[in-house]
């Protein structure tokens, strides 16, 4: 056997550090080429000695491409820049004509609204309780303009008192105040006009809020929907109005069209936004313990009905029976009127004893003692706030090391009870077991810190405004189901 060295047909090509690559090849034996270090394909050519020399040829072989990277070789995520790379910015898109078009209506129609609630809004004199709100607006205002002198006790300031109900109207009315004062109205701000425009601004707002449950109403029921707030007598002269009513109307509608967006849409900001409308409600009139029972037993029956959706009624029966025919298709109308059967005896229980409570605490045999329980109450809530919130700091802090180490489940990964709720049918439970923590957290951060800020007067009196805000106007709320303002029956209250 003889030994023959080959070279390629591109004697151009080069390796790594720029020499010629020569391959040599041998019987039996490869050598390392040692000037670029790396592995060079083997080709071996065995002859036969015996053959005719005119047989004997060499072959000439291809050059083959080397298939390493350089050793300089990055991928591309290494050569991607990061600190100088620009992130995309939000940028305004102006809406399309079509979009323009779709909106027209609307715009026409809250236009048409906010003249009927701005025009000649001053005219009329101030209502007794229109009055009562002017003057603690304005106390409130000059409050907060020496906001220290609140807590050295030299001067009475504003608290919260649900005789007057909820400390937002204050709040807003006097923040009115002082924009006009900074505008330069008359009367330094403080006139009939001015005690008015909170109410007349969010009365106007409500005419719009039917837009955003297009997809539930329809188009033209959103129109009307819109059109019947926005000439409503009764929304129009309440929105005219300096008092509570038009406020709570319109977070309180607030609160459900962030709720059913965010049913449809899984968007933090509408959670936020019926966590906000929620906390404003809650913050205006105490007739939120009305709203709450209204929604939380609406909130079971949709649980229920869900729940039902997945028990198989018609399809288990036999289908040549009559009764087949006439039997639903799933268990939820069953589960739902077994929901209201039950719910129904509880609660004429329970509002039999708030009448009988009522009865008690507005004895004035009673008063004292009522009144030394309610404190007592107060004095254990603010006890029991600062731990919870220590509790729910750490909890949250120990879903963030967990999320640091990659040991909660991916996103998109059902577990538990999710894996058994169907998303197209039980939109609601989906959304309970799959919503994100952070939703969850920044919604109630959000609610409590609007609780806080107006309970509190802006932190002047964070004590009596935290067992107030949570136990005065229920015992307020109590005590006027006996009163029976209008010689109404007490289920009327």
């Amino acid at each position: 056997m003889k030994s023959f060295e080959i070279e390629r047909k591109d004697n151009a090509q080069t390796d790594a550090i720029g020499e010629p690559v020569v391959d040599e090849v041998s019987t039996g034996h490869t050598k390392r080429d040692n000037a670029n270090g790396a592995n060079e394909g083997v080709i071996s050519n065995v002859m036969n000695e015996n053959a005719p020399s005119n047989v004997q040829e060499q072959e000439q072989i291809a050059p083959v491409e080397s298939v390493e990277e350089p050793l300089d070789a990055r991928t591309e995520y290494e050569e991607f820049d990061e600190e100088n790379f620009e992130k995309p910015r939000w940028k305004f898109v102006p809406p399309t004509r079509d979009q323009l078009l779709n909106w027209l209506p609307f715009i026409c129609i809250f236009l048409l609204g906010a003249i009927l609630r701005y025009w000649g809004l001053g005219d009329k004199p101030l209502h007794h309780d229109e009055s009562l709100h002017a003057y603690f607006s304005l106390q409130l205002l000059h409050n907060l303009q020496d906001w220290s002198a609140c807590f050295s006790q030299t001067m009475t300031c504003y608290q919260y008192n649900p005789l007057l109900h909820g400390p937002f109207q204050f709040h807003a009315i006097a923040l009115v105040y002082q924009i006009s004062q900074w505008l330069g109205a008359p009367d330094h701000g403080v006139n009939t006009t001015t005690v008015r425009i909170a109410a007349a601004t969010l009365g106007s707002l409500i005419v719009g809020l039917p837009f955003f449950l297009r997809d539930y109403l329809g188009k033209v029921g959103a129109i009307l929907a819109c059109f019947f707030l926005a000439v409503s007598p009764s929304m129009v002269y309440f929105a005219r109005f300096a008092r509570e009513d038009i406020y709570f109307a319109f977070f309180t509608f607030l609160f459900i069209v962030g709720t059913a967006r965010y049913l449809r849409e899984r968007k933090l900001r509408w959670l936020i936004t019926a966590a906000a409308g929620f906390a404003f409600a809650y913050a205006t009139k105490e007739s939120i313990f009305l709203e709450i029972a209204i929604f939380g037993s609406f909130l079971g029956a949709l649980i229920i009905w869900e729940l039902g959706l997945r028990l198989q009624v018609r399809s288990r029966m036999k289908m040549k029976s009559s009764a087949a025919r006439y039997a639903p298709r799933t268990g939820a109308p069953i589960l739902l009127v077994l929901y209201f059967i039950i719910l129904a005896p509880i609660a004429k229980v329970l509002f039999a004893w708030m009448k009988n409570l009522s009865i008690y605490i507005t004895n004035p045999k009673n008063t004292a003692a009522s009144d030394l329980y309610v404190q007592g109450l107060k004095d254990k809530t603010v006890a029991i706030i600062p731990w919870l919130g220590i509790l729910l700091g750490i909890y949250v802090l120990s879903i963030l090391a967990r999320e640091m180490m990659g040991k909660l489940p991916t996103e998109g990964k059902r577990n538990f009870l999710a894996r058994r709720i169907d998303p197209s049918k039980q939109t609601l439970l989906d959304t309970i077991f799959t919503m994100p923590w952070t939703h969850w957290f920044f919604a109630l951060l959000c609610g409590w810190t609007i609780f806080l800020v107006l309970f509190t007067v802006v932190f002047t009196n964070i004590r009596g405004g935290i067992g107030d805000g949570i136990w005065q106007g229920l015992y307020y709320w109590l005590q006027q189901q006996e009163v029976a303002r209008g010689g109404q029956p007490w289920y009327y209250y």
